[in-house]
């Protein structure tokens, strides 16, 4: 069960190479929010340079020129880890799968049945994390998510919250 938690707060950061990587969904991230506050700070290494992958990818290059060679040895592969945002959440992606796969232990007595439960977390903590977790306005996406919840739960006439503090009336007795 372990693993699958692992697994689970993990797709945070396989969600967040996602938002690196593509442009449209960088500029509405936490990610280009947290470039844009290193850029003013006066760290501009580790503000768009580094996090925004239109122009990240030339970090592991000298001048950030490839035809110039690689800045410092092995920085286009064997340390191109800290050269840019997306290859370090990528880092922190492959220790969460690696240790998921050390940490696990049969769920159920079936292992498909298991793989389905890895994939449901896989797909629902890619979910939570892409469309609600790294958007600038996260805050109110994830009020947004629970409202959703809770009203689809209300139209399909379940009981969302009940007040216990007041006794049920006995229809009967009408």
């Amino acid at each position: 069960m372990l693993s699958l938690i692992v697994l689970f707060v993990g797709m945070y950061w396989e969600a967040a190479m996602d938002k690196i990587a593509s442009p449209h969904h960088y500029k509405i991230s936490i990610w280009k929010s947290l470039a844009d506050y290193f850029d003013r700070k006066g760290m501009t290494h580790l503000g768009n340079n580094f996090w925004d992958g239109e122009v990240a990818w030339r970090n592991k290059w000298k001048n950030r020129n490839p035809e110039e060679g690689e800045r410092f040895w092995g920085s286009s592969h064997i340390f191109v880890t800290v050269c840019d945002g997306w290859h370090v959440v990528k880092m922190l992606w492959m220790i969460h799968i690696f240790l998921a796969i050390v940490l696990y232990k049969p769920i159920t007595p079936y292992f498909g049945l298991d793989m389905l439960l890895f994939f449901a977390a896989f797909a629902v903590g890619h979910h939570i994390s892409f469309l609600y977790l790294q958007n600038q306005t996260w805050k109110k996406d994830i009020r947004k998510l629970f409202r959703n919840y809770f009203d689809g739960a209300r139209s399909s006439g379940a009981i969302v919250s009940k007040d216990l503090s007041k006794p049920e009336e006995d229809e009967s007795s009408e």
